[in-house]
């Protein structure tokens, strides 16, 4: 995995006290497949058959308040040309769908994506929220290009109009999970639709994330490629909707105490933010408990389309 992998070369560098360059191969890794697909009838979510035909409830997805009624979900796969890449996209919608009901728009972490073993995780934890849309970045499962920074500046400049369009007459949310709660800010930057956005165990900015993988023992700089500097309060200052952070108490990829730091700069910036902290949640489980079903349902409750 490319975290081990850096965590490894970053003791080395640590032994001789030097510098060490960050590019996109470290934030960015998409997970191998055997063949892309080629046409929409082809594609498929990781799981899928888990939320549109479970004869009984899958053990993960059991842990997820109130998905029960909402399925089974109808899944549909189609490709959309954004920024000159073919992006792959899955929407999946409830049993008990309304079409006033929030779009709610993915951001996948690192290694994240359509063909995740968690995907249909990630869709059911949004299912009961809305309607939920997850693609592939460019490079990822079955889009084109490749994980570069350029390919993924464009695509976080470009989708905001896609979605926009998508979210008309209803509420659109963005939800973004690890480095994706950068890549959502981002996006939530150039849309005009953007209701609402969920950060969930994620970090302020690149710099930080990076910085959780320095060896203890030594001291090593970290040289970031111009372009990673992810910044999400840079990115939402000025965002009029609502915001969630919300951190895990055993999240042992990207310490809690980020998600902190994040709620407080967004609220120092003067922003609509809820900061909800699980002390027993892991990395990929904040938001999968009946305290966040608790505690967001008034918050998405108040989401509406402003525009």
């Amino acid at each position: 995995m490319k975290i081990r992998m850096l965590v490894s070369a970053l003791a080395v560098a640590a032994l001789g006290g030097c510098a060490f360059p960050i590019d996109e191969g470290y934030f960015f890794a998409p997970r191998p497949i055997a063949r892309q697909a080629t046409d929409p009838a082809e594609m498929r979510l990781a799981g899928q058959e888990k939320i549109t035909n479970p004869a009984q409830l899958d053990p993960q997805l059991a842990r997820i308040p109130n998905l029960k009624g909402r399925l089974p979900a109808t899944v549909t796969h189609e490709f959309v040309e954004i920024a000159g890449q073919r992006i792959a996209v899955t929407r999946v919608k409830a049993a008990n769908a309304s079409n006033s009901e929030p779009l709610i728009a993915y951001c996948a972490g690192q290694a994240g994506g359509r063909y995740h073993p968690l995907s249909y995780i990630y869709a059911a934890k949004l299912l009961i929220w809305g309607e939920a849309i997850i693609f592939d970045y460019p490079g990822y499962g079955d889009s084109t290009g490749e994980p570069t920074l350029e390919n993924m500046a464009a695509f976080e400049k470009a989708a905001p109009a896609w979605l926009d369009t998508l979210a008309q007459n209803r509420p659109l949310v963005l939800w973004g999970h690890s480095l994706g709660g950068m890549i959502c800010a981002q996006i939530t930057q150039g849309s005009r639709e953007a209701d609402a956005i969920v950060l969930e165990t994620t970090a302020p900015n690149a710099a930080d994330l990076a910085e959780t993988r320095k060896p203890w023992f030594a001291p090593v700089t970290l040289n970031l490629k111009d372009g990673l500097l992810y910044d999400v309060p840079a990115a939402l200052a000025g965002f009029r909707g609502k915001i969630v952070v919300v951190g895990g108490g055993k999240d042992t990829v990207i310490p809690v105490r980020l998600a902190r730091s994040l709620a407080e700069q967004l609220k120092a910036d003067g922003l609509d933010v809820t900061y909800l902290e699980y002390a027993s949640a892991s990395h990929q489980t904040a938001t999968m408990n009946s305290g966040f079903a608790r505690d967001a349902g008034p918050i998405f409750a108040g989401v509406a389309d402003r525009n």
